[in-house]
């Protein structure tokens, strides 16, 4: 009834079971997969009054199946009438075979060559050619010649690679005028084009006139003049052989030998000529890569080879980052870091791509997509591993910067106490340069995540405070007198984490406060001094409001100096030890 409705006909009423079929078919289909001429294009073969239906009834006819598979499929029922899909014809026996037949071998109808692929038919051509993500109709040209009429010769172009995508001559004649091409959701440039006679052919382009960027890649752009005289520069070697690789790579998308080989070849080419990154990006290096990523990104040393090469990219030009995040970069990184975690070497080089795309990314899609919770793992999977652990805390200062809520999130993971457990073992194994290096990164790295996290509300830091210890923070403190910037981190978690009386006093015992006194006198006159200071007095100024308060005292009204309020905090804490002893001696002699 429905059906009818939408017709505004009585015709569904006598269609049969296989016709309603094939229309439910169509609307189960999910909506990028449905041709939106498909259903116009059956109901004309039904009937020349049904092709005429405006587009407000075809839609009432897709929504009246759509509710009929809807229903069917909440009371359970069959969404299909009768016995669907209809069973396929048994293939007739074959015939005997006549030893004295002659076999003719058929055209083929479809290939593969070096950048590209086609299929054919008797009547028709189709050319479809790989291209970076991101291309534009304007940026494509193909020329046939002659322009009208049978043409042979002709050429694909794309403006930012500097070889032609494909150019020859044919090896039978095609309609120029009827020539068409588009870009597909593949990223291919497929062309379509009518033969003049109807034949299969035996190869796509004459051997002499086939695919012309066979060219050697190391091969410079020539010097020469324009019809002005004026002469042309020739370009640096380097930046050519940039260029022309990153179109191999780019028509060769699941060439996985040629992908590894010219990631190689390209990193050298980077370090030996930044000006070849510039090349290199303009010519779409940045989407090529990432389509590498998408088609290969389950084998670990792709992943460590392309993100190695973007890595390089970025840090020459710093714009790239934001390239690279806008092609969705970061999206890529997070299930990578899931499926390659227990790789250690690749999971760093995915670690460092996130540090450093963080800051040009929207933090919220990464943290709603379980960023931290995967940063959290990397650390207990490898809370052995200085490099990843310091790279990771870093992302996570970054993140904590952020609310109360993203806090909560990385304290959750507990990754604190397992970065304070390996800044111990490094610190008490055999002194080497490297170990000494990587344990000053991961101090630096691990005082500024605790100094986010101690910005947040109470809940925070009370769970800061379980987490890292006030004699874990003073130790870490007193190794590392010599960097102003872990000092200035670590007295904004002194401040944090010092809640009572008892954290107090055991802030003044462990030697916290006459060691944030001297480090201040010692970057006194460095660039972080004065902010070193001024941390370092808010931390000493807890300690004494919170002894005041427990020996009920008056607090100082008048602004003190460091040294003052030094001298103060060690005096309340002498009268607090003073007062406890002389408790203790009493309840001793009563008792």
């Amino acid at each position: 009834a429905q059906l009818a409705q939408a017709c505004d006909s009585r015709a569904p009423n006598s269609w049969d079971e296989a016709t309603l079929n094939t229309l439910l078919d169509m609307a189960d289909l999910p909506k990028e997969q449905r041709d939106p001429l498909a259903l116009k294009q059956y109901l004309v073969g039904l009937s020349s009054e049904l092709g005429s239906l405006k587009l407000k009834n075809r839609k009432s006819i897709q929504a009246a199946l759509e509710a009929h598979i809807t229903y069917a499929k909440r009371e359970g029922l069959p969404q299909r009438f009768g016995s669907w899909p209809p069973p396929q014809p048994e293939a007739p026996p074959p015939r005997p075979r006549d030893e004295n037949a002659i076999v003719v071998k058929k055209d083929p109808l479809q290939g593969q060559a070096d950048g590209y692929r086609w299929t054919q038919s008797e009547g028709e051509l189709t050319l479809m050619v790989p291209i970076a993500e991101g291309t534009t109709k304007n940026e494509v040209a193909l020329i046939l010649q002659p322009k009208f009429g049978p043409a042979q010769r002709m050429a694909l172009r794309c403006k930012f690679w500097p070889q032609p995508l494909l150019i020859g001559t044919l090896h039978g004649a095609v309609d120029a005028a009827e020539c068409m091409w588009h870009l597909s959701s593949d990223y291919e440039v497929v062309v379509d084009m009518p033969k003049v006679e109807e034949a299969l052919w035996p190869m796509i382009f004459l051997p002499s006139q086939t695919l012309s960027n066979q060219s050697s890649t190391n091969s410079p752009t020539p010097t020469g003049t324009v019809a002005n005289g004026t002469q042309i520069p020739a370009k640096n070697e380097e930046t050519v052989r940039a260029d022309a690789l990153v179109q191999r790579l780019g028509q060769r998308p699941r060439e996985l030998d040629k992908l590894m080989a010219g990631c190689e070849t390209l990193m050298k080419i980077f370090k030996a000529d930044e000006e070849a990154v510039m090349a290199a990006v303009n010519a779409r290096l940045v989407s090529v890569l990432l389509r590498a990523i998408r088609l290969h990104g389950q084998l670990g040393d792709v992943q460590k080879k392309v993100w190695q090469l973007l890595l390089t990219m970025c840090k020459a030009q710093s714009f790239v980052k934001k390239l690279v995040v806008d092609a969705g970069g970061m999206t890529m990184l997070l299930p990578a870091l899931s499926a390659h975690q227990n790789d250690a070497e690749i999971e760093l080089q995915l670690l460092l791509a996130v540090r450093l795309l963080l800051p040009a990314s929207s933090p919220k899609p990464f943290v709603m997509a379980g960023g931290i919770e995967l940063l959290g793992e990397a650390v207990r999977v490898h809370g052995h591993f200085p490099a990843i652990c310091t790279t990771v805390c870093h992302s996570l200062s970054m993140l904590a910067g952020l609310n109360n809520h993203v806090r909560r999130g990385v304290l959750m993971m507990k990754t604190v106490p397992i970065l304070f457990k390996l800044l111990d073992e490094l610190d008490t194994e055999e002194q080497s340069a490297e170990v000494v290096e990587e344990a000053i990164e991961l101090s630096e790295g691990t005082m500024a995540l605790c100094a986010r996290l101690a910005k947040g509300d109470a809940s925070c830091r009370e769970d800061l405070a379980d987490q890292a210890t006030l004699e874990q923070i003073v130790v870490v403190l007193k190794r590392r007198s010599a960097s102003a910037e872990t000092q200035t981190d670590g007295a904004r978690v002194l401040a944090g984490v010092i809640r009572d009386e008892q954290g107090a006093l055991l802030f003044v015992r462990l030697g916290g406060a006459k060691h944030l006194c001297q480090v201040c006198a010692l970057h006194k006159d460095s660039a972080g001094g004065e902010q070193l200071e001024e941390e370092s007095s808010v931390a000493l100024e807890q300690a004494i409001l919170l002894l005041c308060e427990a020996q009920d005292e008056q607090t100082p009204d008048d602004e003190m100096e460091l040294e003052e309020m030094g001298e103060m905090v060690q005096s309340l804490f002498e009268a607090s030890e003073e007062k406890r002893r002389a408790t203790k001696e009493e309840a001793a002699r009563l008792k």
